[in-house]
C-alpha cells in the first residue's frame, strides 16, 4: 500500500487521496493478528487485497463517514478498463463497540483472459462487535453479478454470494477460543474454479482457533477447520474426489 493525501476542509475531515489502499470489502484484511481466527474466510479471498486510484472521504455526522472510490478495477494496479470502475463505503459506528460497514463496486471486467466479462456488481455487509471484555462478534454477507455475453452475442447474469459468522470468547487476557461458520456459493464460477470434475463451486466450513498472546507482541494459534459440500469439491487422500477436506494448522506471528 502507498498513497497520498490532501485535506480539502480546515473546518471538516474531507480528504482526497491518491494511491493503492487497502480494501474496504468484507470484515477481514491481510493481516492475520487482527483476525479473530488465524485463517482467512471464503469472503475476503475472492474480492480484492486492494484498489489502486483515488479515495474520497468525508464524514457525514459524528457516527457515520462516507467514503467513494475512482479505482482501475477489481484488484488491478494499471488501468486496463474503460470507463474506470466506481466503489462507495459508508462506515457506521452508533458506538465505541459497534462498527456497521455497508460496500459497493460497479465496474466493466473485461481481460485477455476474461473477454466475455462485461460489468460487474457487487455489494457487501458487515458489522464488527466488541464488547471491550470477553465477547467479541463479527459477521459478514455478499453478493455478486456479472454481466456476461459470448462470441455468438448471447448474454448472462450469473452471480456468487456469501455469508459468514465469526465469535471468540476471551478466557483471559492471554487465552481466548475463536469460531466461524461460513457458506460460500458460485455456481457458474466467475471468481472460483473447482479443482474437480463438478461444475461449479459450492462450500461450506467451520472451524476454531484457539489463541495464545504472548506478551505484547507475539501470537501463537492453532486452528482446525472443516469444509464441506454437497458435491465432489476436494481431491482426498487417495486421490479420489470427496465432499470433505480438513485442514490442521498453528502459527506463530511476531511484530515490533
Amino acid at each position: 500500500e502507498a498513497n497520498v493525501g490532501v485535506r480539502l476542509s480546515k473546518k471538516r475531515d474531507i480528504w482526497v487521496d491518491a494511491g493503492v489502499f487497502g480494501s474496504p470489502y468484507t470484515n477481514e484484511t491481510a493481516v492475520s493478528k487482527d483476525h479473530l481466527m488465524y485463517t482467512r474466510s471464503f469472503s475476503p479471498e475472492y474480492t480484492p487485497y486492494y484498489l489502486a486510484g483515488v479515495k474520497i472521504s468525508s464524514p457525514i455526522g459524528k457516527k457515520l463517514k462516507a467514503y467513494a472510490y475512482i479505482i482501475n478495477g477489481w484488484q488491478v494496479i494499471n488501468d486496463v478498463n474503460n470507463p474506470l470502475s466506481i466503489g462507495t463505503q459508508l462506515e457506521y459506528r452508533p458506538n465505541d463497540k459497534l462498527l456497521i460497514n455497508w460496500d459497493t463496486y460497479i465496474g466493466d471486467e473485461y481481460s485477455v483472459q476474461t473477454p466475455e466479462y462485461k460489468t460487474r456488481y457487487f455489494t457487501d455487509i458487515y458489522a464488527i462487535y466488541n464488547s471491550g471484555k470477553r465477547f467479541s462478534l463479527t459477521s459478514c454477507a455478499y453478493i455478486g453479478l456479472q454481466d456476461k455475453k459470448d462470441t455468438l452475442g448471447n448474454s448472462s447474469q450469473p452471480y456468487w454470494w456469501q455469508a459468514n459468522v465469526i465469535g471468540n470468547w476471551q478466557f483471559n487476557k492471554s487465552i481466548s477460543l475463536s469460531g466461524r461458520l461460513e457458506y460460500f456459493n458460485d455456481m457458474k464460477s466467475v471468481l472460483v474454479t473447482p479443482i474437480t470434475t463438478v461444475g461449479g463451486f459450492d462450500c461450506g466450513s467451520a472451524g476454531l482457533c484457539m489463541n495464545v498472546k504472548i506478551g505484547n507482541n507475539a501470537l501463537f494459534r492453532l486452528e482446525g477447520r472443516t469444509f464441506y459440500s454437497g458435491r465432489n469439491m476436494f481431491i482426498g487422500p487417495n486421490e479420489q474426489e470427496t465432499k470433505t477436506s480438513n485442514l490442521l494448522i498453528t502459527n506463530l506471528t511476531v511484530w515490533f
